[in-house]
């Protein structure tokens, strides 16, 4: 028996279709491009992130640190966020390719406040129920105590990760919302944000500043 080999077509003016579609949808937020995990396991990263940036995306999110590096060695100017966070010793090498850590922990915090001198963008990760990556809402404090460092920043974003956004009737959505809510009255004067994918399409009330569209698009 013969099998033939699998075949996978990316249109890459269905990614440019779906971004503009999401733009429109999220017309007061910012629409970055999340295109971990290879881009969600399509490959092709390059050429997705240049349709990307032709589409007038300037904001990224990957993974880990060596998809950043990637994606660096190629486009010079866009803003390329690492989910997974600081991790040990990783400090020169963020600073090197000009990635920008999604500060995870107060440690990491702590670190990264101490190491970097480029006051220019930071972004915090609280974890409103998701629980996977993210500062635990029992130690905002410990993050309102280092509000003067973050102030010293140009721009600061304060984010979340919906668990159940693929479900519309899912209440802990709402849940989560109002918990980022609570977050954002203790941490004011940011930009902040909370939907991916299936947040988008949960309403206005969930897109704050920026929007994360990845699989979606």
């Amino acid at each position: 028996m013969k099998y033939s080999t699998p075949s996978l077509d990316i249109n890459l003016n269905a990614v440019k279709h779906n971004y503009n579609i999401i733009k429109k949808y999220c017309k007061n937020s910012e629409v970055c491009g999340t295109v971990k995990a290879s881009s969600y396991g399509l490959g092709g990263h390059n050429k997705i992130v240049n349709k990307l940036i032709k589409s007038g995306c300037k904001r990224f999110f990957v993974a880990n640190i060596n998809e950043g590096i990637f994606i660096r060695k190629k486009f010079k100017s866009i803003i390329i966020n690492v989910l997974n966070g600081l991790n040990k010793d990783e400090e020169r090498i963020f600073r090197k390719y000009n990635l920008i850590p999604v500060i995870n922990s107060v440690t990491q915090l702590k670190k990264w406040l101490k190491f970097n001198k480029n006051k220019k963008k930071l972004i915090v990760h609280f974890d409103t129920g998701m629980c996977r990556l993210g500062i635990q809402e029992d130690r905002i404090n410990e993050v309102i105590k280092l509000k003067n460092k973050l102030d010293e920043y140009k721009e600061v974003i304060i984010m979340s990760h919906l668990a159940c956004s693929g479900d519309k009737r899912d209440k802990y959505n709402e849940i989560q919302r109002l918990r980022f809510e609570k977050i954002k009255k203790k941490l004011p004067g940011y930009k902040y944000s909370l939907a991916a994918s299936g947040g988008i399409f949960l309403g206005k009330k969930y897109h704050y500043d920026l929007v994360r569209p990845g699989i979606n698009l």
